[in-house]
């Protein structure tokens, strides 16, 4: 108890001036009650690691989503979208069949080529058809700097995996009950290891609070797998011509755009570390 507060005491308020608006912690479980008594708050256990957030953040952001709560049977998809492809559009709409309402979280944390807002924009762009689909970002709380960090850095190890199951149990006891969520979606996965490995966990984790998982097998192109990372790399080979096999029309036309030059630019010519 009082060992830690003084030290605490001193990283929050110096972590609240430098404007941070969250402070997150992982810690043990026996040291989560220390951390309670100074105003952190429980957002998920793992059974070994917990983590907390100072403040009310996870509250007040589920409050100011609470408009979008609908009756039915309710869906969610995670998506980083960078940018939004085919894959993504087929993977959304075939999970928006199978459920009154799909709730579409895109990350907003910013360590991707595409910029949130572009990334957001685009997926709004992508989606306008579906009258069903409802769309936002994640906050803090799903595949975030604080919930799930290794995700940017596609290590996996056995702190991702730590990782993973603290974002996962996030979403499945806090995040999904407020949204009225009972199946989470996700495109299969045959490239990436890590998201390979948050797929499985979200299978064996997922039905422990109820929720369901199901994977929707992931769209191939005539030239193999669609995915966003594939768009990049003709986005960098600047074949533009091949683009409109991986991406719907409202994205291509971002992509040529003016607006888009910079991010045509890095790829392009990607700065070496």
């Amino acid at each position: 108890g009082s060992t830690l507060g003084q030290p605490v005491t001193v990283l929050v308020s110096s972590g609240l001036e430098a404007g941070f608006e969250s402070l997150f912690v992982f810690t043990k479980v026996e040291y989560a009650s220390s951390f309670q008594s100074l105003n952190f708050s429980l957002l998920a256990n793992q059974g070994r690691v917990v983590l907390l957030e100072y403040g009310n953040g996870l509250k007040n952001w589920l409050t100011s989503n609470q408009s979008l709560v609908r009756p039915g049977v309710s869906g969610a998809v995670v998506v980083n979208c960078n940018p939004f492809t085919n894959g993504h559009r087929f993977l959304i709409e075939s999970a928006a069949r199978q459920v009154d309402n799909l709730f579409v979280f895109v990350v907003k944390e910013d360590r991707s080529v595409f910029p949130f807002d572009v990334r957001f924009r685009l997926v709004q762009d992508g989606l306008r058809d579906l009258g069903n689909v409802v769309i936002l970002d994640t906050s803090r709380y799903l595949v975030s700097g604080a919930t799930f960090p290794t995700y940017f850095l596609k290590k996996n190890d056995p702190v991702a995996q730590i990782q993973m199951e603290l974002d996962i149990t996030l979403f499945a006891s806090r995040i999904a009950p407020f949204f009225g969520i009972t199946r989470r979606f996700a495109g299969s996965e045959p490239n990436c290891l890590l998201t390979n490995a948050y797929n499985d966990t979200m299978k064996r984790l997922l039905p422990v609070f109820g929720l369901e998982f199901v994977v929707v097998e992931r769209k191939q192109a005539v030239a193999g797998v669609i995915s966003a990372s594939r768009v990049r790399e003709l986005l960098a080979q600047n074949a533009v011509s091949k683009l409109a096999e991986y991406v719907p029309p409202t994205t291509l036309a971002y992509l040529t755009s003016d607006d888009a030059s910079s991010i045509r630019e890095t790829l392009q010519h990607p700065v070496s570390a």
